[in-house]
């Protein structure tokens, strides 16, 4: 809002007692309020078109996080979802800052804590040779590697340490954090600390007072998502060659839109060729929290990656 329709509110203010008791004060009142609506009207359309212009500019330089952030500044409800009042298992509301705090923790546990499969997967016997994975202890420059790649402006664990800090801490933080990987690798355990997160709740579509309308995240440490990075910089160019060729999701040049390409292009020449074609689509219903952690790693096994990896 523009200083001078602050000045207008400020005068609108002054006379708004002497409004009730005189009637020419009261017609000079309303006119003013008039004018502050136009006023912020006309400031509301000016922040907008500014943010507008900001945008495409970020747009124009390829900086989509300040893109997105300012159409999300836009687009945003102003109403505070997480102020709504949560349904409990009955469908009855819970109102009480406690009592919503005690329904979102018993949802979690529930959605993370899956019973097991009554009937699990029979897999092939694991591979009589193994991957060819390095298993010897961790570098330096593997340490350096993966704290370089680690994705600046992102939301921080328990421990409070951004990628931003591993970055500045240069080959001290490195070897520190070299020495402490190696200790991990060596004994075969992560630390609990590493197993702490702490749990975002995001809106999704629908009714947001029931739960099940919400997507959890869960916020690791920076220094266990290096490890997990060292890791998979390992395990990669080994699996690439193990993994079918139809799988695109996680692989390096792979994507989405290349299934979508395919897809279409058989949909494409069916029609052409006046084929029948049936398609059929699985959404697994809260599939990353549902899966069986003991048949994962099985099927680690089964694909030949090493114990120690595993």
């Amino acid at each position: 809002m523009s200083k001078g329709n602050w000045q207008l509110i400020e005068n609108r203010n002054k006379i708004k007692v002497k409004a009730q008791e005189n009637e020419i004060t009261f017609k000079e009142y309303k006119l003013l309020d008039k004018e502050i609506t136009k006023a912020a009207r006309r400031d509301k359309n000016k922040w907008m078109a500014d943010i507008a212009k900001e945008a495409e500019v970020a747009a124009e330089k390829g900086k989509t996080r300040k893109l997105y952030k300012l159409v999300n500044e836009i687009c945003t409800k102003h109403k505070v979802a997480n102020e709504l009042p949560v349904k409990s298992t009955d469908g009855t509301l819970i109102t009480t800052a406690e009592g919503k705090k005690d329904r979102w923790g018993e949802y979690f546990e529930h959605l993370l804590n899956r019973p097991n499969p009554e009937q699990q997967a029979v897999l092939e016997e694991g591979k009589s040779w193994l991957l060819d994975i390095k298993k010897d202890a961790i570098t330096l420059n593997e340490v350096k590697q993966a704290i370089r790649k680690s994705k600046n402006n992102k939301a921080l664990g328990v421990d409070k340490i951004s990628a931003e800090m591993l970055k500045a801490g240069g080959d001290i933080i490195a070897k520190r954090l070299q020495k402490l990987l190696n200790q991990i690798w060596k004994q075969n355990k992560s630390p609990k600390q590493f197993k702490r997160g702490i749990i975002v709740k995001l809106p999704k579509k629908g009714d947001l007072r029931d739960p099940n309308n919400w997507r959890g995240i869960t916020l690791l440490l920076i220094p266990g998502k290096v490890l997990c990075g060292i890791l998979a910089d390992r395990i990669r160019p080994a699996t690439e060659k193990a993994l079918r060729k139809e799988q695109a999701g996680f692989r390096p040049n792979r994507g989405c839109s290349d299934q979508i390409f395919t897809l279409r292009r058989i949909i494409e020449k069916s029609i052409n060729k006046r084929y029948g074609i049936i398609l059929n689509f699985i959404d697994f219903e809260k599939a990353f929290n549902s899966i069986h952690q003991e048949s994962l790693w099985e099927i680690l096994k089964s694909y030949g990656i090493p114990i120690k990896i595993i």
